[in-house]
């Protein structure tokens, strides 16, 4: 894998574009689309009058393509009741139907990208990579339609893409990954380049040392709320609050407000990764409805996903049987609701891996003494232990396509929890 300054300057330029698309997106959807939240259509500027009515017939109802049903579907802007409007409209009386804005997933798919990609702009402008004279023909996006803007959305994001875009791929093997690793899989990487995309060290345990980016998928706390002495004498049990990134990681659909907390940059490298992240999530999420409106939207998750899978099963690679059960997906673990109970092992000083904290929703079990389950040692009569230099080695092929990650609690508590995109 190689990648140079020349992808660099290519991958900023786009989400410079990509900063100036969705800048002006929200511009005309927060200070336009929303200000007519509750007022009637007759109130409408020609515009958004257009946008509601467009393709509505006699009947009430709207022809399949209709344009109204689009923003609908987009940006949540439709007439309340659309039946009332036409039949008023027939009487010739005043129709005094209200319409309504409802903030749907493609608007905060909009303000997460909007987030990130303001943020790499703003460091890449900061390194004097980008010239903040030339941010992607700002003035450009404004004088688009909002359709016009969603299309090109579509198309910077597709281009932006892991599995696309030279420079994202190579950033996202970055992501976590040892110095044994990188030597094998990059040619010459300049430090210098390292240095700007925020890569540094995330373990050294006796000089076995795992690098990448601090601020994607690794801060992990876990906060103790209390004790409880009950129980067998084997079997210690404490309640736990854990934290990813700095938020709560509760087993359900972080929407909103918790996804912006949640995904705060703070270097170049973590901010490419994030910025993928969101896009696979969001356009897996949105597919049907893009698909509605679009010829040809590409999963893009699912196909990267496919194909490195595939690329592991041709070199004989797959999850160690030894973490059977000590993994999740990493969607269900962030994003859904899911009946997993995530299993956070705990490893030494040493880097040896002997027991676990279980996930169970609303509290976290730790079982002192618990074996782990039988790996490479199991035909010894030994306690059976996990050491974190051969874990990673054995994840290391997945680890560096991205079809496996971890998350590490970087404090006082040394855990990692192991999250899988399973193939669909």
């Amino acid at each position: 894998m190689k990648f140079t300054y020349d992808d660099l300057r290519d991958y900023l330029n786009r989400v410079s574009r990509l900063y100036a698309l969705t800048s002006n997106l929200l511009d005309y959807y927060n200070n336009v689309i929303k200000q007519v939240n509750g007022k009637s259509v007759d109130e409408l500027p020609e515009d958004l009058k257009n946008m509601v009515l467009s393709g509505l017939k006699p009947d009430g109802e709207y022809t399949e393509n209709a344009y109204a049903l689009f923003i609908k579907d987009l940006v949540g802007l439709y007439i309340e009741d659309p039946k009332l409007y036409v039949s008023r409209l027939k009487l010739g009386t005043e129709t005094n139907v209200k319409v309504v804005v409802e903030e749907t997933q493609f608007v905060e798919f909009v303000q997460l990208l909007n987030t990130i990609s303001k943020f790499v702009v703003s460091k890449a402008t900061e390194l004097n990579l980008i010239d903040s004279s030339a941010i992607a023909n700002e003035d450009g996006a404004k004088q688009q339609s909002i359709e016009d803007l969603i299309t090109e959305l579509i198309k910077t994001l597709y281009d932006l893409s892991v599995g696309v875009h030279n420079f994202s791929t190579g950033v996202w093997g970055l992501r976590k990954i040892t110095p044994h690793y990188m030597k094998k899989a990059y040619e010459d990487l300049p430090e210098n380049l390292l240095k700007l995309l925020g890569f540094s060290k995330l373990i050294d345990v006796k000089g076995y040392e795992l690098w990448g980016f601090p601020d994607y998928f690794t801060r992990c706390a876990l906060h103790k709320r209390y004790e409880v002495t009950t129980g067998p004498p084997y079997f210690e049990y404490y309640k736990y609050h854990v934290f990813i990134n700095g938020v709560p990681a509760v087993l359900k659909q972080l929407k909103g407000a918790q996804l912006t907390n949640f995904l705060k940059p703070e270097t170049p490298g973590g901010a490419i990764c994030m910025l993928n992240e969101v896009t696979w999530r969001y356009i897996s999420l949105l597919h049907q409805t893009l698909s509605k409106w679009y010829e040809g939207v590409i999963d893009v998750e699912k196909r990267y996903v496919e194909e490195a899978w595939r690329s592991l099963n041709d070199i004989g690679w797959d999850i160690p049987k030894y973490l059977e059960g000590l993994y999740v997906r990493l969607e269900e673990v962030l994003l859904r609701d899911t009946q997993d109970t995530p299993r956070f092992l705990i490893y030494d000083e040493y880097g040896v891996i002997s027991k676990y904290i279980w996930y169970c929703g609303y509290y976290e079990i730790i079982i002192w003494g618990r074996r782990l389950p039988p790996h490479h040692l199991k035909e010894q009569k030994l306690q059976h232990y996990i050491l974190l230099p051969e874990l990673f080695d054995d994840l290391m092929p997945a680890m560096f396509l991205g079809v496996v990650d971890v998350t590490l609690c970087l404090d006082s508590e040394k855990a990692l929890l192991i999250v899988v995109r399973a193939r669909r």
